[in-house]
């Protein structure tokens, strides 16, 4: 038995409502898909070799193909487009599926869409117009891939002068290594079309993946996050949403999750993020903002940072000369270590000029206080 239902072509119809009284219909896609696989699984004693997907204009020849294809299965005369109601097909040959020609709109709400986009892919190739992913691959390929790593280097280093405050942070809501920092400059390089991100468990990889996203978000662009493992969007999810609840604990980021299954027990599901609760505080947050007070804010803790990091910068720099005071001071209080015993008596001459001696070198040393103490007896 063979289902009669099964499509032999379809197209990507949209609905527009806009206007009152009216519906309109459109084509976002110059794309029409013909189901060949389907139609080679009823056995017929030859295979059909057409593409699965065409543009309008070109799916006229493989149409044409198709039909020639069913009606020399069927012995049928070739078919016509036409406008009239009266359409009569006659029975089949025994033991071949019942043919029927008709055109209706279905909707179809689990299709995967990856099928479309390859197959819009495709299509495009085979008329030699080109898309984002087609000059992106054919960049690669065929044009000389610039190397910015210097690039890359010396903007890091422009932006993040060594012995400045600049140097230990950075604008993104997540601490940065220098590592990381280094990535986000070159995220913000347009020449830089893929930047790989490798390096063993543990090393910062997702911390890196959530700042990308911070920055994404900062310069107005949207982002996605794609993986093979589930764990790996949970971790990005839970550090996203935890820094976001820490500022706005009564409500959620703007992150969508989206699974095959959506089998999900997080709030960032699609249902959860288009409820109309969730929607109704994004919008209270978006009229409560007030970028001024927020932008005075930033330049108060900004400059309250630098000053801090700027003191710790300026001692840090006393240390090696504070440091060799620190060391000579040890040694003169070694040299004031004096036997008592020696002490016992009436002081000689020789022994007051070696405590004057010893006592102007301390004298030097104005970054130090010493209390010398000696007590001397008398014979």
């Amino acid at each position: 038995m063979v289902d009669e239902s099964v499509r032999q072509k379809h197209t990507e119809i949209g609905f527009d409502t806009g206007v009152t009284d009216c519906m309109r219909l459109t084509v976002p896609r110059d794309l029409i898909m013909l189901n060949t696989p389907a139609i080679n699984s009823f056995d017929f004693q030859n295979v059909l070799t057409i593409p699965r997907a065409a543009s309008f204009s070109g799916s006229i020849a493989h149409l044409r193909q198709l039909d020639s294809f069913l009606t020399g299965e069927y012995n049928l005369p070739p078919q016509t487009i036409t406008t009239s109601d009266v359409c009569f097909v006659p029975p089949p040959a025994e033991n071949l599926p019942y043919l029927k020609y008709r055109f209706g709109l279905q909707i179809i709400k689990n299709e995967d869409k990856r099928i479309l986009d390859y197959s819009e892919l495709m299509t495009k190739i085979e008329k030699g117009e080109g898309s984002s992913i087609i000059d992106f691959v054919d960049g690669y390929l065929k044009e000389k891939v610039v190397n910015t790593y210097d690039e890359t280097n010396s903007s890091f280093r422009e932006e993040y002068p060594k012995n400045s405050a600049r140097f230990f942070y950075s604008d993104n809501p997540l601490p940065l290594n220098q590592s990381q920092k280094k990535i986000l400059t070159a995220i913000g390089n347009p020449k830089n079309r893929i930047v790989v991100i490798d390096g063993p468990p543990g090393t910062g990889k997702s911390h890196t993946i959530g700042a990308i996203t911070y920055w994404s978000n900062q310069h107005k662009k949207s982002i996605v996050i794609t993986s093979h493992k589930k764990e790996a969007l949970d971790v990005v999810e839970r550090m996203l949403t935890d820094k976001f609840k820490s500022l706005h604990p009564h409500t959620k980021p703007s992150v969508i999750r989206i699974t095959r299954n959506n089998d999900l027990s997080t709030l960032n599901t699609i249902d959860n993020s288009l409820s109309l609760p969730v929607i109704d505080g994004a919008a209270r947050r978006s009229d409560e903002f007030n970028l001024e007070a927020v932008e005075r804010d930033r330049v108060k803790v900004r400059d309250s940072i630098e000053q801090t990091i700027n003191t710790a910068i300026n001692h840090a720099r006393l240390f090696p000369e504070m440091s060799k005071k620190l060391l000579r001071f040890i040694q003169l209080e070694e040299e004031l270590v004096v036997n008592s015993d020696e002490l016992t008596g009436t002081p000689t001459a020789r022994m007051r000029k070696s405590l004057a001696r010893l006592w102007r070198k301390i004298s030097t040393h104005s970054s130090s206080r010493v209390i010398f103490i000696a007590r001397i007896g008398t014979a």
